[in-house]
């Protein structure tokens, strides 16, 4: 789920050097900023926030 792809995430940055760990991050950081934000109700009718 999400904590899997969060550490594959934190596991892949820790393996790039600095300077490919900075445009990754600034990439990530650019695509939140833009994406817009929805929400999406669960099968139990509960609220989720997805980016």
């Amino acid at each position: 789920g999400k904590v899997r792809e969060l550490e594959h995430l934190l596991t892949s940055l820790n393996q790039m050097t600095k300077s490919e760990r900075m445009k990754s991050l600034y990439t990530l950081l650019a695509l939140f900023m833009i994406a817009p934000t929805a929400e999406r109700k669960g099968g139990k009718g509960e609220c989720e926030k997805f980016l």
